[in-house]
């Protein structure tokens, strides 16, 4: 099955179950990687009728940052060919649901797994017919948004292990279907440190304490780097750079979404994205290099778009 995430005129993914690609991605790798794995389902003359209607489901916490950071990035590729016939088909058959908190992601999934054990749970459920593709896109917004509590790094992997078990459980809903892909696009979960577990003071150490004060609180609290443990949850890792490094030492890396919804921290320019498998020690990466810049294609009252140039390796 082909899968791609920059467009057919884009280099194919390899084969994968599991796919996590984290830094700053193109803001539309999401819709093309729908739209390649729906077009691949529709050409395979091997795969059954049923699976053939089944779609893509995407779960994204901020509805306004994800649209916001597509029309400022405006991909010319989508631009041309996303209202035409067959691609808007197929767009047509990805559902993307915007669960505003941790809680409502957790409870959305969990409506997706029907409670019957009838011959036909699925008719119980969310979803009529299992999806061939899960995407979790960005939940690390959930944990570095502003006036968002910090949390714990079991409550970001819940949100994770959750998706593969149900996509695991659709998959075994559906004889005809051997396993629904899940990928996952966060690209701040580098910069996500979560601590394991919560420092308990004692009852003394408590009425010494300012009780408005976090820094007191947090003090001691080791946080570790989220990525360390998400990745061993999955077949193949792609970690995305760009080129140019931040101004300041201290200033983040650009990323692809903006939860403030004032588009994305990312720029055109020369990019890169090694993909490695983690199930296979022996197996070299695969390195991807491109550049992006944008084409005032129709006039200079349009929006210019965003073109991609590939690098031979």
């Amino acid at each position: 099955m082909t899968h791609g995430v920059f467009g057919f005129q884009g280099p194919s993914l390899p084969p994968f179950e599991t796919l996590l690609i984290r830094g700053p991605y193109p803001p539309s790798a999401p819709i093309h990687l729908s739209i390649s794995h729906l077009k691949t389902l529709e050409n395979d003359d091997e795969v059954v009728a049923s699976r053939r209607t089944s779609g893509v489901v995407m779960l994204s916490p901020n509805r306004q940052a994800f649209t916001s950071t597509l029309e400022d990035f405006n991909d010319g590729w989508l631009t041309s060919n996303a209202m035409t016939g067959n691609y808007a088909s197929l767009l047509s058959k990805v559902n993307i649901y915007y669960p505003p908190t941790p809680t409502h992601w957790m409870l959305l999934l969990s409506l997706m797994k029907p409670l019957s054990k009838a011959p036909h749970p699925l008719k119980h459920g969310l979803l009529k017919t299992a999806p061939s593709l899960l995407i979790l896109h960005e939940p690390s917004t959930y944990f570095l948004e502003a006036g968002s509590s910090s949390g714990l790094l079991s409550h970001y992997l819940q949100l994770i292990t959750s998706a593969l078990a149900t996509a695991s459980f659709l998959s075994a809903c559906e004889p005809s279907m051997k396993s629904i892909p899940v990928v996952l696009f966060d690209s701040r979960l580098a910069q996500l440190k979560m601590p394991i577990v919560r420092r308990v003071d004692s009852p003394r150490r408590r009425r010494s304490s300012s009780s408005d004060s976090r820094a007191s609180k947090d003090e001691g609290v080791r946080n570790d780097r989220v990525s360390t443990f998400v990745e061993k949850y999955f077949q193949w890792v792609g970690n995305v750079s760009g080129e140019e490094a931040p101004a300041s030492s201290n200033a983040p890396p650009p990323s692809t979404f903006d939860e403030s919804g004032s588009g994305s921290g990312r720029g055109v320019g020369a990019y890169e994205m090694i993909l490695q498998n983690r199930r296979e020690a022996s197996g070299g990466a695969i390195i991807w290099k491109w550049t992006e810049s944008k084409q005032n294609k129709k006039s200079s009252t349009w929006r210019s778009e965003t073109e991609f140039e590939w690098h031979s390796q």
